[in-house]
């Protein structure tokens, strides 16, 4: 379970929540809903995918031999460290500034 949820994950959602983003020019007001919805299932199709890795590593060898000794286990670490600071980031980031006359954002162009 745990390869497969990881291959559907970054070989599926993955790719389409970047496209959504690339391709926001097709569909303007539905873009962000999908971005969002696909990344953050990527967040907890991630999570449950590690969490299924240490639940099957604590069954595994002594318990003086400690975890994380592979590259794979790394790996796996590092990109749900990763997906988390990118979902956080996409909430935790302030909205944009429209104008009032129009629904396109505001250039932020401070200099003169």
């Amino acid at each position: 379970i745990h390869g497969a949820v990881g291959a559907s994950v970054f070989g599926i959602l993955v790719p389409f929540s970047i496209s959504s983003a690339l391709f926001r020019d097709l569909i303007p007001t539905y873009w962000i809903y999908i971005h969002v919805i696909l990344n953050v299932l990527t967040f907890a199709l991630t999570f449950f995918t590690v969490g299924i890795a240490f639940d099957t590593m604590n069954g595994m060898g002594d318990a003086g031999e400690g975890h994380m000794k592979e590259l794979h286990h790394v790996a796996g670490l590092l990109l749900l460290l990763l997906v988390t600071f990118q979902t956080a980031n996409g909430f935790l980031r302030p909205p944009r500034e429209f104008d009032a006359d129009d629904i396109t954002p505001k250039a932020n162009n401070d200099s003169v």
